[in-house]
């Protein structure tokens, strides 16, 4: 059991760090220390095994744009674990997450896009982050435990590949591999939270609206988002009549579109230079 020791040990200093901030840039009073982002199979998703895929073993040139953690352990071709993968559709509205639940699979979104939600007192849910094919769901499988304190809510309708927590051990790319691929993502997770923290705290609504649009878009393979500004209120914590005189700014400027259930970008060089300098940071240190 070396490979689950190594795994856990790496994993659980990480996550602590990961944890403690969490803790101390939403000011939430009441959490478990082992706070973990994991989750489990949505009962409505429809799967589509590997046999109706292509023939043969899927690769990423079947799943363009693919998850980006597969692609670093890929390098370009066979996927890892590509005898246990499994392709689902994730619908939106879906919890796919919920406190409390173990779950056996993980997740790698391609054309989906989910939030992540932490509870508060009082205050109701609060979103954290943003998961879509830059990462993952389900970090602590890989630190062998499988109970969640968050909440996860799909905002976009779209694709992502599963992948059952019990071939993390006994199969798949190499152990260290895997893990600088892991690590890297959760250094990006801290802090996207980290700078969504400070964002919501000192930069005005306009910009928040901005930077979470580039964010939302970045991490999807097209720019039409399944939205509209009631599900963005949630998103900001902001109330709807000051949303609404924000995106009507970027609706005159041409830099959005609102349609009818969805928001389409028209224009993704004036939204960066409409965002506050969060979205820049962040492209410096990850290129997201």
């Amino acid at each position: 059991m070396a490979f689950e020791s190594r795994w856990q040990s790496t994993f659980k200093l990480q996550w602590n760090a990961f944890v403690a901030l969490g803790v101390d840039v939403f000011d939430i009073e009441h959490i478990d220390s082992s706070l973990r982002l994991h989750w489990r199979t949505p009962r409505n998703c429809r799967p589509r095994t590997l046999d109706r895929l292509r023939a043969g073993v899927p690769t990423l040139s079947e799943d363009h744009p693919s998850n980006r953690i597969l692609a670093s352990l890929s390098g370009g071709g066979q996927l890892p674990w590509s005898e246990h993968l499994q392709r689902v559709d994730l619908p939106a509205g879906h919890e796919v997450h919920v406190p409390g639940t173990a779950t056996a699979h993980v997740y790698f979104p391609t054309t989906a896009l989910v939030a992540l939600m932490q509870p508060t007192p009082g205050r109701g849910d609060v979103s954290v982050a943003l998961v879509g094919n830059d990462g993952m769901l389900g970090v602590a499988a890989f630190m062998g435990d499988f109970f969640e304190s968050g909440r996860a809510v799909v905002l976009h309708p779209g694709a992502a590949w599963t992948l059952p927590t019990s071939a993390l051990t006994t199969h798949g790319p190499d152990s260290v591999q895997v893990t600088q691929a892991v690590l890297g993502y959760l250094q990006a997770l801290t802090d996207q939270m980290s700078q969504t923290a400070l964002c919501q705290r000192t930069h005005s609504v306009e910009q928040r609206l901005c930077r979470w649009l580039l964010m939302a878009f970045n991490r999807m393979p097209d720019d039409a988002l399944a939205m509209d500004l009631g599900d963005l209120t949630v998103q900001l914590d902001v109330p709807i009549d000051v949303l609404s005189g924000a995106a009507a700014r970027l609706v005159g400027l041409r830099v959005l579109a609102r349609e009818p259930g969805r928001l389409r970008l028209l224009d993704r060089a004036a939204l960066q230079a409409l965002a506050c300098d969060c979205h820049a940071l962040a492209q410096s240190k990850r290129g997201m």
